[in-house]
C-alpha cells in the first residue's frame, strides 16, 4: 500500500472537512456514492465531468487531486485517465 506525505494527508484531510460542511449545509456533492468517477467507461466518466460543474467543493477536489498527483478517475472535474483528459468548464454568471 502506498504511503502518502504529509502534505497529502492534510489535502486529503481538508477536502473531506470541505465535502462534510457542504453536505451539513444541504449542498449535494455529487460524487458521493456513485460509481461514474472511477469508472473504466469514457460515457460514465464524462458524466462525471459533466456533474462536477456545479459542485461546492470542486476548487478543494482539484486541489487535492494535484497535490497526491492522481492520475485516474474524475477528480476537481477532470477525467485523469489516460488519454481522456476533459475537463468541466464553468459558465460565468
Amino acid at each position: 500500500m502506498m504511503r502518502l506525505d504529509l502534505d497529502a494527508e492534510q489535502s486529503l484531510g481538508h477536502l473531506q472537512e470541505v465535502i462534510e460542511e457542504a453536505l451539513d449545509a444541504g449542498q449535494r456533492v455529487p460524487c458521493i456514492g456513485r460509481p461514474e468517477w472511477t469508472s473504466e467507461a469514457l460515457d460514465d466518466r464524462a458524466e462525471a465531468v459533466e456533474a462536477c460543474q456545479w459542485c461546492p467543493v470542486l476548487t478543494a477536489c482539484s486541489a487535492a487531486a494535484k497535490t497526491i498527483k492522481a492520475s485516474s478517475g474524475v477528480w476537481g472535474g477532470v477525467d485523469l485517465e489516460p488519454g481522456a483528459r476533459r475537463a468541466v468548464r464553468r459558465t460565468a454568471a
